[in-house]
């Protein structure tokens, strides 16, 4: 997308030099479709920076750290385990070993945790509503009992149970 704004096709880009503020950069290649491009948003494109260049031009050390969206959270942990070894493999120069370190056991220790402090909610929550259950059935039982000769005198003058049940 990116190369078809800036130059007529994809193979007219290549080895060409972009100028984007001070620095320039030479296009040594480019993507086939637009959906395999990392980062890819809509109609902006994406564009990537050797690592060296990018250190050189920011003063830093080359970066350390890598960060990537794995759409599949089931295959996290190979594509972690592949781009790390790739990257390793493209920076020989450098002697360096790239690492990968996948979020999924830590999303699954988060999720344990939710799941655990759910549960004891609920029994607390269960428990509470069964005391008050209790509570209220014993005052009802108490309350009648202390009646008992109230509506026994009622009966006998002629008043109906919903009557009776009315002034409970």
């Amino acid at each position: 997308m990116v190369a078809k704004k800036l130059f007529e096709t994809n193979g007219d880009a290549l080895n060409q030099v972009v100028t984007i503020g001070n620095n320039d950069y030479r296009v040594i290649g480019v993507y086939k479709n637009k959906d395999t491009a990392i980062g890819a948003y809509g109609e902006i494109g994406t564009a990537l920076v050797a690592n060296t260049q990018l250190a050189a031009e920011n003063n830093t050390d080359a970066i350390g750290q890598i960060f990537f969206h794995v759409t599949d959270v089931k295959n996290s942990s190979s594509v972690a385990k592949d781009a790390a070894k790739r990257l390793t493999q493209l920076s020989q120069d450098d002697n360096r070993e790239y690492k990968s370190a996948d979020m999924s056991s830590a999303l699954d220790q988060v999720n344990t945790i939710i799941g655990i402090i759910t549960t004891v909610v609920g029994a607390i929550a269960g428990i509470s509503l069964l005391v008050g259950g209790i509570g209220v059935m014993n005052i009802m039982f108490v309350s009648v009992t202390e009646r008992t000769r109230e509506i026994g005198l009622r009966k006998a003058l002629g008043a109906t149970c919903r009557k009776i049940l009315t002034r409970f």
